[in-house]
Protein backbone atom coordinates (compact mmCIF):
# COMPACT_ATOMS: atom_id res chain seq x y z
CA UNK A 1 0.00 0.00 0.00
CA UNK A 2 1.39 3.54 -0.62
CA UNK A 3 0.65 6.21 1.45
CA UNK A 4 0.15 9.72 -0.44
CA UNK A 5 -1.04 12.92 1.40
CA UNK A 6 0.74 14.71 -2.00
CA UNK A 7 -1.61 12.95 -3.84
CA UNK A 8 -4.55 15.52 -2.30
CA UNK A 9 -2.26 17.98 -4.17
CA UNK A 10 -1.96 16.63 -7.10
CA UNK A 11 -5.62 15.53 -7.92
CA UNK A 12 -6.72 19.10 -6.64
CA UNK A 13 -4.64 20.00 -9.60
CA UNK A 14 -5.78 17.66 -11.76
CA UNK A 15 -9.80 18.55 -11.25
CA UNK A 16 -8.83 22.08 -11.45
CA UNK A 17 -7.13 21.44 -14.96
CA UNK A 18 -10.18 19.13 -15.84
CA UNK A 19 -12.71 22.11 -15.29
CA UNK A 20 -10.64 24.42 -17.13
CA UNK A 21 -9.26 22.24 -20.05
CA UNK A 22 -12.00 19.17 -20.95
CA UNK A 23 -10.15 17.10 -18.42
CA UNK A 24 -6.68 17.53 -19.87
CA UNK A 25 -4.27 15.06 -18.05
CA UNK A 26 -1.12 16.21 -17.19
CA UNK A 27 1.39 16.84 -14.78
CA UNK A 28 4.27 19.72 -14.44
CA UNK A 29 6.94 17.12 -14.27
CA UNK A 30 9.88 15.88 -16.01
CA UNK A 31 9.28 13.27 -17.43
CA UNK A 32 9.61 9.48 -15.43
CA UNK A 33 12.56 7.33 -16.20
CA UNK A 34 11.02 4.56 -15.36
CA UNK A 35 7.25 3.05 -15.00
CA UNK A 36 7.95 3.46 -10.70
CA UNK A 37 9.35 6.77 -10.66
CA UNK A 38 6.73 7.55 -12.42
CA UNK A 39 3.83 6.71 -10.07
CA UNK A 40 3.49 9.19 -6.79
CA UNK A 41 2.92 6.47 -4.70
CA UNK A 42 6.33 4.52 -5.19
CA UNK A 43 7.11 6.76 -2.42
CA UNK A 44 4.84 7.03 0.80
CA UNK A 45 4.16 9.99 2.85
CA UNK A 46 3.15 8.35 5.78
CA UNK A 47 0.44 10.09 8.40
CA UNK A 48 -2.54 8.71 10.82
CA UNK A 49 -5.40 7.16 8.88
CA UNK A 50 -8.05 9.97 7.98
CA UNK A 51 -10.95 7.27 7.47
CA UNK A 52 -12.25 6.01 10.71
CA UNK A 53 -13.59 2.53 9.52
CA UNK A 54 -10.02 1.98 7.79
CA UNK A 55 -7.98 -0.87 8.78
CA UNK A 56 -4.20 0.97 8.32
CA UNK A 57 -1.29 -0.90 7.92
CA UNK A 58 2.02 -0.53 9.64
CA UNK A 59 3.26 2.55 7.60
CA UNK A 60 -0.11 4.68 8.36
CA UNK A 61 0.68 4.99 11.93
CA UNK A 62 3.51 7.58 11.53
CA UNK A 63 2.76 10.26 13.34
CA UNK A 64 4.90 12.57 11.49
CA UNK A 65 5.12 12.82 7.90
CA UNK A 66 8.09 11.61 6.62
CA UNK A 67 9.29 10.34 3.12
CA UNK A 68 9.63 7.08 3.61
CA UNK A 69 9.86 3.84 0.90
CA UNK A 70 6.51 1.58 1.47
CA UNK A 71 6.85 -1.39 3.60
CA UNK A 72 3.43 -3.06 3.48
CA UNK A 73 3.02 -6.36 4.27
CA UNK A 74 2.85 -8.15 1.08
CA UNK A 75 -0.51 -10.27 0.54
CA UNK A 76 -0.04 -14.45 0.91
CA UNK A 77 0.87 -16.45 -1.30
CA UNK A 78 -2.23 -17.07 -4.29
CA UNK A 79 -4.39 -20.40 -4.32
CA UNK A 80 -5.31 -19.08 -7.62
CA UNK A 81 -3.74 -17.51 -10.80
CA UNK A 82 -5.94 -14.49 -12.61
CA UNK A 83 -5.36 -17.04 -15.56
CA UNK A 84 -7.19 -19.76 -14.19
CA UNK A 85 -10.41 -17.97 -13.80
CA UNK A 86 -12.17 -17.16 -16.60
CA UNK A 87 -13.97 -13.44 -15.22
CA UNK A 88 -16.73 -11.72 -17.73
CA UNK A 89 -17.26 -8.28 -16.50
CA UNK A 90 -20.34 -6.29 -16.57
CA UNK A 91 -20.54 -2.62 -18.06
CA UNK A 92 -22.36 -1.08 -20.74
CA UNK A 93 -20.66 2.41 -20.90
CA UNK A 94 -17.16 2.71 -20.64
CA UNK A 95 -17.20 6.09 -18.53
CA UNK A 96 -18.45 3.89 -15.85
CA UNK A 97 -16.25 1.54 -13.81
CA UNK A 98 -16.44 -2.33 -14.77
CA UNK A 99 -17.65 -4.59 -12.10
CA UNK A 100 -18.11 -8.78 -11.38
CA UNK A 101 -20.63 -10.46 -9.48
CA UNK A 102 -24.89 -9.92 -9.13
CA UNK A 103 -25.91 -6.61 -8.22
CA UNK A 104 -27.76 -8.29 -5.63
CA UNK A 105 -24.92 -9.70 -3.77
CA UNK A 106 -25.11 -8.84 -0.22
CA UNK A 107 -21.47 -7.40 -0.18
CA UNK A 108 -19.72 -5.29 -2.61
CA UNK A 109 -16.49 -3.92 -2.58
CA UNK A 110 -14.71 -1.47 -4.52
CA UNK A 111 -11.26 -1.79 -5.64
CA UNK A 112 -9.53 1.47 -6.11
CA UNK A 113 -6.38 0.61 -7.99
CA UNK A 114 -3.48 2.39 -10.05
CA UNK A 115 -2.07 -0.30 -12.82
CA UNK A 116 1.24 1.15 -12.12
CA UNK A 117 1.23 0.24 -8.66
CA UNK A 118 2.69 -2.79 -7.49
CA UNK A 119 0.70 -3.25 -4.07
CA UNK A 120 -2.48 -3.32 -6.88
CA UNK A 121 -0.94 -5.66 -8.71
CA UNK A 122 0.38 -8.23 -6.14
CA UNK A 123 -3.42 -7.85 -4.55
CA UNK A 124 -4.94 -8.26 -8.05
CA UNK A 125 -2.66 -11.67 -8.73
CA UNK A 126 -2.76 -12.91 -4.87
CA UNK A 127 -6.17 -12.39 -3.46
CA UNK A 128 -8.75 -11.16 -6.18
CA UNK A 129 -8.93 -14.78 -7.71
CA UNK A 130 -9.69 -16.43 -4.72
CA UNK A 131 -12.42 -14.18 -3.88
CA UNK A 132 -13.95 -14.43 -7.06
CA UNK A 133 -14.04 -18.25 -6.60
CA UNK A 134 -14.98 -18.12 -3.11
CA UNK A 135 -17.53 -15.07 -3.08
CA UNK A 136 -18.28 -13.55 -6.41
CA UNK A 137 -19.02 -17.34 -7.99
CA UNK A 138 -21.58 -17.90 -4.90
CA UNK A 139 -23.32 -14.69 -5.29
CA UNK A 140 -22.17 -13.10 -2.01
CA UNK A 141 -19.77 -10.41 -3.44
CA UNK A 142 -19.69 -8.02 -6.10
CA UNK A 143 -16.23 -6.03 -6.86
CA UNK A 144 -16.50 -3.29 -8.64
CA UNK A 145 -13.28 -1.98 -10.21
CA UNK A 146 -12.83 1.81 -9.92
CA UNK A 147 -9.37 3.36 -11.64
CA UNK A 148 -7.54 5.71 -9.51
CA UNK A 149 -4.53 6.06 -11.56
CA UNK A 150 -1.53 8.07 -10.22
CA UNK A 151 0.72 9.17 -13.09
CA UNK A 152 -0.33 9.71 -17.37
CA UNK A 153 0.86 6.14 -17.54
CA UNK A 154 -1.65 4.52 -15.49
CA UNK A 155 -4.40 6.94 -16.92
CA UNK A 156 -4.19 6.54 -20.36
CA UNK A 157 -3.82 2.28 -19.58
CA UNK A 158 -7.11 3.10 -17.18
CA UNK A 159 -9.23 4.87 -20.55
CA UNK A 160 -7.98 1.60 -22.95
CA UNK A 161 -8.88 -0.88 -19.86
CA UNK A 162 -12.42 0.42 -20.68
CA UNK A 163 -12.48 0.02 -24.19
CA UNK A 164 -11.44 -4.04 -24.21
CA UNK A 165 -15.01 -6.13 -24.37
CA UNK A 166 -16.25 -7.35 -21.43
CA UNK A 167 -14.80 -10.76 -22.07
CA UNK A 168 -11.32 -9.38 -22.11
CA UNK A 169 -11.53 -6.92 -19.46
CA UNK A 170 -10.11 -8.99 -16.34
CA UNK A 171 -7.08 -10.92 -18.42
CA UNK A 172 -6.64 -7.57 -19.74
CA UNK A 173 -6.04 -6.14 -16.82
CA UNK A 174 -4.23 -8.74 -15.29
CA UNK A 175 -1.69 -8.46 -17.96
CA UNK A 176 -1.58 -5.12 -17.74
CA UNK A 177 -0.53 -5.78 -13.80
CA UNK A 178 2.08 -8.45 -14.33
CA UNK A 179 4.40 -6.43 -17.28
CA UNK A 180 3.90 -3.07 -15.30
CA UNK A 181 7.84 -2.11 -16.06
CA UNK A 182 7.31 -3.07 -20.06
CA UNK A 183 4.00 -0.82 -20.53
CA UNK A 184 4.20 1.83 -18.32
CA UNK A 185 8.63 2.43 -19.36
CA UNK A 186 8.36 6.21 -21.08
CA UNK A 187 10.46 4.97 -23.49
CA UNK A 188 7.76 2.45 -24.75
CA UNK A 189 4.74 4.03 -23.71
CA UNK A 190 1.99 3.91 -24.63
CA UNK A 191 3.36 1.84 -28.11
CA UNK A 192 3.77 -1.06 -25.48
CA UNK A 193 0.32 -0.93 -24.40
CA UNK A 194 -1.16 -0.76 -27.38
CA UNK A 195 0.40 -3.49 -28.54
CA UNK A 196 -1.40 -5.35 -25.54
CA UNK A 197 -5.02 -3.67 -26.03
CA UNK A 198 -4.61 -5.58 -29.82
CA UNK A 199 -3.63 -8.77 -28.33
CA UNK A 200 -6.65 -8.45 -26.18
CA UNK A 201 -8.77 -7.96 -29.36
CA UNK A 202 -9.01 -3.78 -29.90
CA UNK A 203 -7.21 -2.43 -33.14
CA UNK A 204 -5.06 -0.20 -33.30
CA UNK A 205 -6.84 2.58 -34.47
CA UNK A 206 -9.39 1.73 -31.80
CA UNK A 207 -6.43 2.01 -28.91
CA UNK A 208 -5.47 5.54 -30.01
CA UNK A 209 -9.31 6.60 -29.89
CA UNK A 210 -9.41 5.20 -26.59
CA UNK A 211 -6.50 7.11 -25.17
CA UNK A 212 -7.78 10.52 -27.07
CA UNK A 213 -10.92 9.85 -25.36
CA UNK A 214 -11.56 12.74 -22.83
CA UNK A 215 -15.36 11.96 -21.97
CA UNK A 216 -13.91 8.72 -20.14
CA UNK A 217 -10.61 10.37 -18.86
CA UNK A 218 -13.13 13.15 -17.62
CA UNK A 219 -15.36 10.31 -15.72
CA UNK A 220 -12.47 8.79 -14.60
CA UNK A 221 -10.83 11.82 -12.76
CA UNK A 222 -14.71 11.94 -11.18
CA UNK A 223 -14.09 8.54 -9.63
CA UNK A 224 -10.77 9.23 -8.15
CA UNK A 225 -12.38 12.57 -6.94
CA UNK A 226 -15.21 10.70 -5.05
CA UNK A 227 -12.60 7.79 -3.83
CA UNK A 228 -11.20 10.87 -2.09
CA UNK A 229 -14.06 13.07 -0.67
CA UNK A 230 -16.46 10.09 -0.06
CA UNK A 231 -14.15 7.60 1.11
CA UNK A 232 -10.99 9.16 2.52
CA UNK A 233 -9.04 7.10 -0.02
CA UNK A 234 -5.07 7.92 0.20
CA UNK A 235 -3.84 5.34 -0.59
CA UNK A 236 -3.62 2.25 -3.58
CA UNK A 237 -5.05 -0.22 -3.02
CA UNK A 238 -7.69 0.61 -1.11
CA UNK A 239 -11.00 -1.65 -0.94
CA UNK A 240 -13.88 -0.01 0.16
CA UNK A 241 -16.75 -2.27 1.62
CA UNK A 242 -20.61 -1.98 1.22
CA UNK A 243 -20.05 2.09 0.99
CA UNK A 244 -17.86 2.60 3.67
CA UNK A 245 -18.70 0.33 6.06
CA UNK A 246 -15.21 -1.50 6.01
CA UNK A 247 -12.32 -0.56 4.70
CA UNK A 248 -9.02 -2.31 4.10
CA UNK A 249 -5.72 -0.37 2.89
CA UNK A 250 -2.95 -2.31 1.00
CA UNK A 251 -2.49 -5.86 -0.45
CA UNK A 252 -3.79 -7.20 2.48
CA UNK A 253 -3.90 -11.01 3.18
CA UNK A 254 -6.88 -13.13 1.77
CA UNK A 255 -7.64 -13.97 5.66
CA UNK A 256 -8.62 -9.92 6.56
CA UNK A 257 -10.77 -10.11 3.27
CA UNK A 258 -12.41 -12.97 4.33
CA UNK A 259 -12.66 -11.76 7.74
CA UNK A 260 -14.58 -8.68 6.44
CA UNK A 261 -16.85 -10.13 4.18
CA UNK A 262 -17.86 -12.71 6.70
CA UNK A 263 -19.30 -10.20 8.93
CA UNK A 264 -20.79 -7.92 6.07
CA UNK A 265 -22.29 -11.33 5.65
CA UNK A 266 -23.24 -12.15 8.99
CA UNK A 267 -25.04 -8.52 9.66
CA UNK A 268 -26.50 -8.71 5.89
CA UNK A 269 -30.62 -9.06 6.05
CA UNK A 270 -31.80 -12.51 6.01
Amino acid sequence: MRNKTALFATIAFLVLAVGAAGAVWHFNKAPAESETDGDLAQLSLTEPATAASTTPDATSETTTPSLTPSTVEAAAEPTLSPSELHVVVVASDPKAPRSVGATTAPVTMTDFSSLTCPHCAAAHANVLPQLIKDYVETGKLRIVFNDFPLNAQAMDASKVSRCVSNEQYFGFISLLFSTIEQWSDPSRHPNALIQDAVLSGLSDEKARACLADKDVEQAIVAGVQTGIEKYAVNATPTFVFNDGAKVLQGARPYAEFKTVIEDLLAKAPK
